[in-house]
């Protein structure tokens, strides 16, 4: 804290205010990478992972076509109604090829990689099963058509499904996984945030007061010591320099100016006192003069002689007199403002007062 309060008053200011620049840069950035991130997540969800979840629904539905129309083939014996049925196959084959060539640009791990090499081995066992089917409806052998229908070529499908399905499960539980990582980003995103704005205005309420209380309170102290200054009272206490910026250099200059005046006013009074002193003795011995001048003039009988030697030594001693007052006057307004006079001999051996 002394470091700071040491510096320049522009140079708090701009570490104050580049401080709270710094925090709010700082939450700005860290909002915008923790909003990419959480716009990165929704993004995936709705570009990738939808997406995929939609294609292997289409998947699943095109092969539930081919299964039902396999099946249909096989139980009806009106050749159109076969003819029909295998252009349903034909048509739902060519929709689970196209929905699972839709799928494979969204696979985002290994393991749904692995789970679509198998879904795309049971197809073409499908296929094969569908081959043979056709075989033995051909030679109308429907007993073993029947059998191999509802036998090999149902464990191929069920595995089939069951394989779909443990692929939609992945992604169902990737976007899951997404999700709460999206939701746990938020939180902590929302509690750095909330902090670093706690600690802006913890930081800035500071900031605030020291830079304020740095320069208001030595102002205010410097305007009472001037103004009791101009009053004519100078005995005010030095005021504290509590560093070494604009506002110490000038409690500083205003101890060195309020000194100054003391120095001033105690030489006023000094050489007031050695001109009191002076003309007290100027007149004292005047008076020892005159009253010599007396005598002789009384001796040789002029009397208008002795009357105006009296007159000037009466002149004299109401002039000193007058000097004498005006300094115990000064010496009145100074001590009645608390100036100390110390005191210092006289040249006669009484003592003497100076400021």
């Amino acid at each position: 804290m002394n470091w700071f309060m040491d510096r320049k008053v522009g140079t708090k200011q701009i570490l104050a205010f580049g401080s709270l620049l710094l925090l709010t840069v700082f939450l700005g950035l860290f909002a915008l990478l923790r909003l990419s991130a959480i716009r990165a997540t929704t993004v995936a969800m709705s570009d990738r992972r939808v997406p995929a979840i939609q294609s292997l629904s289409q998947l699943q539905a095109s092969l539930m076509q081919y299964r039902v129309s396999e099946m249909s083939y096989v139980f009806l014996n009106d050749p159109e109604e076969r003819e029909l049925r295998t252009a349903n196959m034909e048509a739902g084959m060519a929709l689970a090829t196209k929905a699972g060539a839709d799928f494979e640009q969204f696979i985002d791990n290994p393991q749904e990689k692995k789970v679509y090499e198998a879904i795309k081995q049971d197809v073409e066992q499908c296929k094969a099963e569908t081959l043979t089917i056709l075989g033995y409806t051909g030679k109308n052998d429907t007993a073993d058509a029947t059998s191999e229908v509802l036998g090999s070529a149902a464990g191929i499908f069920s595995q089939l499904m069951s394989d779909t399905q443990a692929e939609i499960d992945l992604k169902v539980k990737g976007a899951a996984e997404a999700k709460a990582a999206s939701a746990a980003s938020y939180k902590r995103s929302a509690w750095w945030i909330s902090a670093t704005l706690f600690t802006a205005t913890i930081m800035s309420l500071l900031l605030a007061i020291t830079t304020t209380r740095s320069i208001a309170r030595p102002v205010r102290e410097v305007g009472e010591v001037v103004r009791r200054i101009a009053a004519g009272d100078i005995t005010c206490e030095d005021l504290p320099v509590r560093g070494s910026d604009e506002m110490g250099e000038l409690a500083r200059n205003v101890n060195v100016m309020q000194q100054s005046l003391r120095g001033m006013i105690a030489s006023v009074f000094t050489s007031a006192e050695r001109i009191a002193t002076a003309s007290e003795e100027f007149s004292s011995t005047h008076r020892q003069i005159a009253a010599g001048s007396l005598e002789a003039h009384a001796a040789r009988g002029t009397s208008a002689g002795a009357m105006d030697s009296r007159k000037a030594a009466e002149a004299l001693v109401q002039m000193s007199t007058e000097l004498h007052g005006l300094v115990s006057q000064f010496k009145v307004h100074i001590n009645g403002h608390g100036v100390q006079v110390p005191i210092m001999p006289r040249p006669n051996g009484e003592a003497q007062a100076v400021v």
